[in-house]
């Protein structure tokens, strides 16, 4: 009998092995969408800061500014929630 209750506790923790990678890759994948986020905000406010030489282009770098802003409470609230919109939008965002 113990060999029996043996085979089901490997079985099972084979199981939970593979339950766990794709939490891995999730939170990789909400890293690096987070990451490219940050970096796209922290460039866009650059661009207002410095590099925008009349109001049409400080206009643009603000609003994409604000698509960066709104793309980390996406990943911050809604991703993290599981909801699967989130995770299309994100990347769509970080595609373009």
């Amino acid at each position: 009998m113990n060999t029996n209750a043996t085979v089901v506790r490997t079985q099972h923790a084979d199981s939970d092995d593979h339950e766990h990678r794709p939490n891995r890759v999730r939170a990789g994948a909400w890293g690096l969408l987070l990451g490219l986020s940050i970096l796209g905000l922290l460039n866009h406010v650059l661009g207002v800061t410095t590099f925008a030489s009349n109001g049409d282009e400080r206009m643009m770098f603000t609003l994409f500014a604000a698509l960066d802003l709104y793309a980390m409470v996406v990943l911050l609230i809604a991703y993290r929630r599981r909801e699967r919109w989130a995770w299309a939008v994100t990347w769509v965002h970080s595609a373009a």
